[in-house]
C-alpha cells in the first residue's frame, strides 16, 4: 500500500479550495487533505501534522501566501511550497520563487496544478537527498581528518601521478616536512637515490594488483632514513590510500631475538647431538647384553643339563649318606642357577623385543584346571588353602596367548605361596563389558579378562609397592627370612601383561594381605569351543578354485609361506612381495584377481598400501584382504572401516584361508549341486501393493544409481545403506517382501558375508524385472 501524502491547503475561499482538493486527488491516489487560512493554523500544521506538500493562495483577508512561504522555509527547507492565485504580476512571481517557491499555478490553469505539485515533490526529494549526501560528505571527512590527525599510524594519499594530496600530523613530525612543504612534492621524493628502484616496484605491484604491503626506507627532510612497514590501497577514483609505521625499533628486537634463537639452536642441536649420541651407546650396550645373554641360552643350558643329570646320576649310585648330602647340595644349587638362569634369560629376551605372541581361542576352563592342579598339592604342603572363585559365566574361548596367561598366573600365585604363612589364596576369574562385533563370517564378542590372585601373607609395605616390578627387587618372606630367588619374577610378569595389552595392579596392606589384579582389555571371546571349531570346519577338497592370481604381501617369510602352502594344490597361483612398495609394484604388472596383506610393515602398512591400490583406476576393484595377528577392537574397527574385503587374523587356519577366498574368488563344489536362486519368488505380497507402478518408479530411481555403484566395489557401508534405502521405500509402500529383502541385505552387510551379498545383489534388477511384469498384468 502507498504511504499517505499529507496536503495542506491555504485558502480563504471555499470553491477554489473545492477546485484544488479535486486536481490533487486526481494526481495523487492516497492523500489527506487539510485546510487552513491563518498565520497560527499554518504554525501548528508545520508543527505538528508536518505536511508533505504545500498549495497556498496568495492574495487572502488576513493572510498572504509570501508570509506563508516565508514562515515554512523558516521552519522547513525541504516541503515543496506552490503558490496557487487568481493574478499574480511578474515581479511578484520572482520574488515568489526567489523565497523558495517551487512553482507558481494561476487559477484560471488549474489543471495545471497536478503535474506542478508532481514536479515539486520530485523536485524536493532530490534537493533534499543532495543535501543529506552532502552533510554525510562532510560528517565522513570530519571524521577521517579527526582519526588521521590522532592516529599513530603515518597517513598519506596521493593522485594517479602520486603527487601528494594529503598527509597527516604524524607523518609531518616523522619525515620533517611540513604540510605546505608535502603539497609541492611527490612521493618520489621520499626516496634515496639507491632505494629509487624500491619505488619502482612498489607502484608497479600497487596498480597491478590493487593493494600492497611491504617494507620501505623512507628519507627524512634531514637526510636520515628510517624503515617503514608502508600498507597502499588503490581506491575507486585512482587516488592511493597509504598508512606506514616505523618500525626501526623492532627491526632492532627482531635481530636481537634471532640472535638469541641462533644461539640456543644452536646451543640445543648441541645437547641433542650429546643425548643422541648417549642414548645409542646406551642402547647399543642394552641391545648387546639382551642380545648376548638371550643368544646364550642354549650354551648355558648345556652344562647346567650336564651338571643336574650328573648331579642326579651320581646320587642314585653312591651310598654314603655324607657323600649323598653333598651331592644333593650340588643339584638344589644347580637348580637355583637353574631357575636364576631362566628369569634372567626372560627378562633379557624381552628387552632385547625378542619374545613372540602367540594368540589363538583358548580353552579358557581348561587353562585354569591346569592352574588348580599344579597350586592344590603345593598349597596343602604349606596348610594353605586353595580358593577357586571362578565365574559361572565364563566363556569357554578366549583369545589370548595361553603359555604366557599361564606364565604369569603361576608366577603370581607362586609368589603367593612364597609369602603366605597361614589362611588362603584365592584365584579369581570373571569378564566384565561384553560387547559384540562382526569379523568376516563369524560373530565374535569381545569383553574385559579380569584375573585376580588374593593371598591372606605379609602384604606390601605402602613404600615399597612402586617397587615391586623392579628387577632384582625382593621382599622378605615369611617368618621374616630373606627370600629365595632372582628379585625377577614380578618384573617379568609386568611385562609379559603390557606386551599382551593388559594391565596389573596391586592393593596390599602390611600383616592382611595382597591382591593382584590383571585386566585384558577387549579379548574375543566365544561361548562353546566345539561350535566354533565346527562352524570353521570346512573340507577344502570339496573346493575347486577357478584360476587366478593372488598377491601376497608380508614382510616374515614364514606368514607368507603358509598361504603359498596352503594352496599349493589348487588353481591358485601365489606371488609374494615382502613389503608393501614392492607389493604395489607387482600388483601394476600381474593384476592380481585378490591381494592378502599384512597390516604392520615398514616403509608401508597395510592401511597405506589399500589406500593407494584404491586411488588407482585400474587396480581399486581388487578384492583386498587384511591379515594382522592384532585381535584388538580398535584395530578391527579399523580394519573394518578402511573397507577391506576381509579379514585373516593370524594364526591362521586352512578351512579360514578357504572360505576368506571363497567370499571373494569363483569356485564350484565337487560333488555337490548348486542351487540356482536366480529366480526371486515375490510371492502373493505383490498382489497388494498400493500404486505398483510408482514403487516400481521409485525402485529404479536412487536404489538402483546404488546397487549400480556396488557392481564395481562393495564396501560394507554402502551395502548397508542401499539396504537401509529399501526398507524404508518398503515400509512407505508397504511392500513385505521387499523390506525382507532390504534386512538381509543390512544383515550380511554387517556379517561382513560376501557371498551372500553378491547374491542378494544379484537378485535387484530380477525382483524389478518381476515387478514390472506383475504390473502389466494388471
Amino acid at each position: 500500500m502507498k504511504p499517505i501524502t499529507k496536503v495542506l491547503i491555504i485558502e480563504d475561499n471555499c470553491i477554489d479550495a473545492e477546485l484544488a482538493k479535486r486536481e490533487i486527488e486526481k494526481t495523487l491516489s492516497n492523500t489527506e487533505i487539510s485546510l487552513i487560512d491563518t498565520e497560527n493554523e499554518l504554525r501548528v500544521a508545520l508543527t505538528k501534522d508536518k505536511p508533505d506538500i504545500i498549495v497556498s493562495d496568495y492574495n487572502m483577508p488576513n493572510f498572504d501566501g509570501l508570509s506563508a512561504l516565508r514562515i515554512t522555509r523558516h521552519l522547513s527547507a525541504f516541503i515543496p511550497f506552490i503558490i496557487l492565485t487568481g493574478s499574480v504580476n511578474e515581479d511578484t512571481a520572482v520574488l515568489c520563487m526567489k523565497s523558495g517557491a517551487d512553482d507558481y499555478v494561476l487559477k484560471e490553469y488549474i489543471k495545471r496544478l497536478g503535474p506542478a505539485i508532481k514536479g515539486a515533490i520530485k523536485s524536493k526529494k532530490l534537493e533534499k537527498e543532495h543535501h543529506l549526501a552532502v552533510f554525510r560528505l562532510k560528517e565522513s571527512e570530519a571524521k577521517f581528518r579527526t582519526i588521521t590527525e590522532h592516529s599513530a599510524d603515518t597517513i598519506i594519499i596521493v593522485d594517479i601521478n602520486e603527487n601528494f594530496i594529503y598527509v597527516n600530523n604524524k607523518c609531518c613530525i616523522e619525515i620533517g616536512f611540513t604540510k605546505k612543504e608535502f603539497a609541492n612534492m611527490h612521493f618520489y621524493d621520499l626516496f634515496s637515490k639507491e632505494h629509487k628502484n624500491v619505488y619502482d616496484d612498489f607502484f608497479r605491484t600497487l596498480k597491478n594488483g590493487g593493494s600492497i604491503s611491504k617494507e620501505l626506507i623512507i628519507e627524512r627532510k634531514d637526510g636520515t632514513s628510517f624503515p617503514s612497514e608502508m600498507n597502499a590501497i588503490v581506491l575507486p577514483d585512482g587516488t592511493i590510500y597509504m598508512s606506514g609505521r616505523d618500525i626501526t625499533q623492532r627491526k632492532l628486537q627482531e635481530e636481537e631475538l634471532n640472535n638469541h634463537r641462533s644461539h640456543l639452536e644452536n646451543m640445543i642441536q648441541i645437547r641433542t647431538n650429546e643425548l643422541a649420541e648417549a642414548k645409542n651407546i646406551a642402547e647399543a650396550a642394552t641391545k648387546a647384553k639382551s642380545e648376548f645373554l638371550a643368544n646364550m641360552s642354549h650354551e648355558i643350558r648345556t652344562p647346567m643339563n650336564a651338571l643336574l643329570g650328573y648331579s642326579e646320576l651320581l646320587e642314585s649310585m653312591v651310598k654314603e649318606e655324607v657323600q649323598q648330602d653333598y651331592l644333593k647340595s650340588i643339584r638344589t644349587s644347580a637348580k637355583s642357577l637353574l631357575s636364576l638362569i631362566n628369569d634372567i634369560l626372560d627378562l633379557s629376551k624381552i628387552e632385547a623385543g625378542r619374545i613372540e605372541l602367540n594368540y589363538e581361542f583358548v580353552g579358557l576352563n581348561i587353562v585354569i584346571n591346569e592352574i588348580e592342579n599344579i597350586f592344590r598339592l603345593k598349597c596343602a604342603n604349606e596348610n594353605i588353602e586353595l580358593v577357586m572363585n571362578i565365574s559361572p559365566n565364563l566363556p569357554d574361548g578366549i583369545f589370548i596367548d595361553e603359555l604366557k596367561l599361564k606364565q604369569i598366573i603361576i608366577n603370581l600365585m607362586g609368589n603367593a605361596v612364597k609369602f603366605t604363612n597361614h589362611g588362603y589364596i584365592k584365584l579369581s576369574v570373571y569378564t566384565q563389558n561384553p560387547e559384540s562385533i562382526i569379523l568376516s563370517e563369524n560373530s565374535f564378542n569381545y569383553c574385559d579378562l579380569i584375573i585376580e590372585i588374593t593371598d591372606t601373607g605379609i602384604g606390601i609395605p605402602e613404600d615399597s609397592i612402586h617397587k615391586i616390578f623392579e628387577p632384582f627387587h625382593q621382599q622378605q618372606a615369611k617368618n621374616s627370612k630373606k627370600t629365595k630367588g632372582t628379585g625377577l619374577g614380578l618384573s617379568i610378569t609386568k611385562n609379559l601383561v603390557d606386551l599382551m595389552g593388559g594391565n596389573i595392579t596391586v592393593n596390599s596392606k602390611v600383616g592382611k594381605g595382597s591382591t593382584f589384579k590383571l585386566v585384558f582389555p577387549e579379548k574375543p571371546f566365544i561361548e562353546e569351543m566345539t561350535s566354533f571349531e565346527k562352524k570353521n570346519q570346512l573340507d577344502t577338497h570339496n573346493i575347486n578354485f577357478d584360476e587366478n592370481t593372488i598377491l601376497v604381501i608380508d614382510d616374515m617369510k614364514q606368514n607368507r609361506n603358509i598361504i603359498a602352502d596352503a594352496l599349493l594344490n589348487s588353481n591358485l597361483k601365489v606371488y609374494e612381495a615382502e613389503n608393501g612398495i614392492e607389493g604395489y609394484s607387482i600388483a601394476q604388472k600381474i593384476h592380481p584377481s585378490l591381494i592378502i596383506t599384512d597390516i604392520k610393515m615398514p616403509d608401508m602398512s597395510g592401511f597405506d598400501l589399500l589406500l593407494k591400490l584404491h586411488s588407482n583406476t585400474k587396480l581399486k576393484n581388487i578384492p583386498v584382504i587384511a591379515y594382522s595377528a592384532s585381535a584388538m577392537k580398535d584395530q578391527i574397527d579399523k580394519m573394518i572401516e578402511s573397507e577391506f574385503s576381509g579379514i585373516l587374523l593370524k594364526p591362521i587356519e586352512v578351512s579360514q584361508l578357504y572360505t576368506i577366498l571363497m567370499n571373494n574368488l569363483p569356485y564350484t563344489i565337487i560333488n555337490q549341486s548348486i542351487e540356482n536362486t536366480n529366480k526371486d519368488q515375490i510371492g502373493s505380497d505383490s498382489n497388494k501393493i498400493e500404486n505398483l507402478s510408482e514403487f516400481i518408479f521409485k525402485l529404479k530411481g536412487e536404489p538402483f544409481q546404488l546397487w549400480d555403484e556396488l557392481q564395481t566395489l562393495k564396501p560394507m557401508n554402502k551395502v548397508i545403506e542401499f539396504g537401509k534405502l529399501i526398507v524404508d521405500l518398503s515400509l512407505d509402500y508397504k511392500v513385505g517382501f521387499m523390506e525382507d529383502y532390504g534386512n538381509e541385505l543390512i544383515d550380511a552387510g554387517n556379517q561382513y558375508n560376501i557371498s551372500n551379498i553378491l547374491k542378494l545383489l544379484d537378485k535387484f534388477p530380477v525382483i524389478i524385472n518381476n515387478l514390472e511384469n506383475k504390473s502389466n498384468k494388471i
